[in-house]
């Protein structure tokens, strides 16, 4: 199976599990994005490459983004 997702991480410790990963297409343009559940709600973080300050939170329905394949899939879930 070829990965098509952007290698982009989120900023901050390294992380061993697949799911800080950008889920978005490789190449796209703009921030990168990861979905994720916090209180049973789809929260999408966006950020720009390494730079830990430019992350910010945006719950959505269904955001338009160039999302991967079988994205956007919440990549962990948060209790509520």
């Amino acid at each position: 199976m070829i990965d098509l997702r952007c290698q982009a991480r989120l900023p901050g410790p390294p992380d061993d599990e697949d799911t800080c990963r950008c889920q978005l297409l490789a190449g796209h343009e703009g921030d990168h994005a990861v979905m994720f559940c916090r209180a049973g709600r789809r929260t999408m973080r966006t950020w720009v490459d390494g730079d830990p300050h430019t992350c910010r939170d945006e719950l959505v329905a269904q955001p338009t983004l160039p999302w991967m394949v079988g994205m956007p899939r919440p990549a962990w879930s948060e209790p509520p």
